[in-house]
């Protein structure tokens, strides 16, 4: 029998979701470094034909921004979130999770950003994409 997906809001779907292993990470676009306790946004992107979320940007507060430039055939979200620490105490590793997550702004697959618009982001934004630093699966048994 084939698994069927299962319906989650976002704070369901990326509480608790490890977003490193180390004890902090960076703003990926002042560098500023993040620990547990700290408040930012995060950018989750899921194409239209998959079940799986992958988190594409960590920010700080202060470079964090409320708009959500989207992209054609993908399902965005542009979320504000705590960073805590959560210890496995048999293998005494911790990890970097989202706590208290909280939509600030959604794109459908069917919405797309003007090219004046992407050219006008990509002056006021780092020249690389940054690394995908997690990926998650909205289906059944995850």
């Amino acid at each position: 029998m084939k698994d069927k997906p299962l319906a989650a809001t976002p704070a369901q779907l990326f509480a608790g979701l490890p977003i490193s292993s180390q004890p902090h990470v960076q703003c990926q676009r002042c560098g500023t470094v993040l620990y547990e306790g700290a408040t930012v946004t995060l950018r989750a992107a899921r194409p239209a034909d998959s079940h799986e979320w992958t988190l594409q940007r960590v920010c700080c507060e202060a470079c964090a921004t409320t708009d959500l430039h989207s992209t054609l055939g993908y399902t965005e979200l542009r979320l504000r979130c705590r960073l805590a620490s959560r210890t496995d105490c048999r293998t005494q590793r911790a990890r970097l999770v989202i706590l208290a997550p909280t939509v600030l702004a959604t794109s459908s697959p069917t919405e797309s950003q003007t090219e004046t618009d992407a050219d006008e982001t990509r002056s006021q934004e780092p020249t690389t994409e940054p690394e995908p630093t997690a990926n998650l699966e909205a289906s059944h048994g995850r």
